[in-house]
């Protein structure tokens, strides 16, 4: 009886099996091994000459792993001659194409979908925003929204990052603040200590965000530390400054050094600047 050895796992012939379970675990075990490509594909030529060879789930399978396996052409060539497709088949093609850098093509399939989800959305959204595409990534989150489509982190986490990289910061303050309302601040709190790059318009959102769910504890830490940063911001200024001859008033930031200053108030973080007479 013909066998097929994968490492460890064995198959026996094809004919004999109940369903295509076993060779989506091998198509899994393809994921590991050192030659994905050639393992893959000699699963693929197994299921072409099994009954299961039209079957829309083992295929989704053999999508997603080229796909992970940056076969990406192989990936899209199953797709193009499946008989039947349904919701996730689309996904795996789409997170193939926007894993791989092909926006244009992901759209086209997008723009093709009977149906759309939240992981079709998120894809687009990511899938622009990590290339650098980030006008088009908003307006995908954008479109998502105005569709009733639900959003979670990964839609505001990408929608933020593109807004911070287009310098749009109306839209990301809009996107922010909204985030920011309670119930759904732990969420909000997650994007923002995720987010690389933050301002002081993030800051406020988060902060505003944790005073009106009434947490005025977790809301007051994080405008120390932002009223901190502001101070090291300014004590580094403080000795540029000195280089191009103007002599800042260091009295106030000495005093914090000495646990004398007041960080929540504005006045104490003033820095008086005089001009150094030869």
């Amino acid at each position: 009886m013909a066998k097929y050895v994968l490492g460890k796992q064995q198959i026996v012939n094809d004919l004999h099996l109940l369903n295509s379970s076993p060779l989506a675990d091998l198509l899994n075990l393809c994921l590991k091994s050192k030659s994905p490509s050639k393992q893959t594909q000699r699963i693929h030529a197994r299921i072409i000459k099994s009954r299961f060879c039209s079957e829309t789930f083992i295929l989704n399978r053999l999508i997603d792993v080229y796909g992970k396996s940056d076969f990406v052409d192989d990936a899209y060539k199953v797709f193009d001659q499946m008989l039947e497709r349904n919701i996730f088949s689309w996904n795996a093609v789409l997170s193939t194409l926007t894993n791989a850098g092909l926006l244009d093509e992901a759209n086209h399939i997008f723009e093709s979908m009977p149906v759309t989800d939240q992981c079709s959305w998120n894809s687009m959204v990511s899938g622009f925003a990590q290339r650098d595409r980030f006008d088009e990534s908003v307006e995908f989150f954008v479109r998502m929204h105005a569709q009733d489509f639900v959003l979670n982190q990964y839609s505001y986490g990408s929608a933020l990052s593109s807004c911070a990289g287009s310098r749009n910061m109306k839209m990301g303050t809009q996107i922010h603040a909204s985030l920011s309302k309670s119930p759904r601040i732990v969420e909000a709190r997650w994007i923002f200590d995720t987010m690389p790059i933050k301002n002081i318009i993030t800051e406020t959102s988060i902060i505003s965000g944790y005073a009106k769910s009434a947490n005025v504890e977790t809301a007051s830490s994080i405008r120390q530390r932002q009223k901190k940063e502001i101070y090291m911001v300014l004590k580094t200024l403080t000795k540029v400054m000195k280089l191009f001859g103007y002599v800042p008033n260091v009295r106030d930031l000495e005093a914090n050094e000495e646990g004398g200053l007041d960080l929540n108030s504005s006045e104490d973080l003033e820095v008086p600047i005089t001009t150094e007479v030869a």
